[in-house]
């Protein structure tokens, strides 16, 4: 995959995300109004969860690949991008890699 090929994939995926957020907003205010049932917010939330996780991990992917090689624009590169790496904390390299570690150690005990 090319990184035009990723772009497109993740402006793609944003725009889901985004649409998904909108949708969900104005179902919240049709449960504040007594329109829908809450469970069935909670259900809309499960069913958004996957668009959520990949928005969220092809962010910190496209972050990574940004990232500049030299050492000293490091801090500035991380001030630009406090935004995404709030938005990305659950799926940054160390949290995935732990997470794997424990399902891979589950899997052989």
């Amino acid at each position: 995959m090319s990184r035009k090929d990723f772009d497109l994939y993740f402006q793609q995926i944003s725009k889901q995300y985004h649409d998904l957020n909108v949708a969900l907003q104005d179902m919240s205010e049709e449960v504040n109004n007594g329109m829908l049932e809450p469970e069935r917010l909670e259900g809309i939330k499960a069913t958004i969860l996957p668009v959520k996780n990949s928005y969220e991990t092809l962010n910190y992917i496209r972050y990574l690949l940004d990232k500049p090689t030299r050492k000293s624009k490091h801090n500035r590169y991380n001030g630009q991008n406090k935004k995404v790496l709030n938005t990305c904390k659950d799926k940054t390299k160390e949290l995935v890699l732990q997470e794997n570690s424990r399902i891979i150690n589950s899997l052989r005990n």
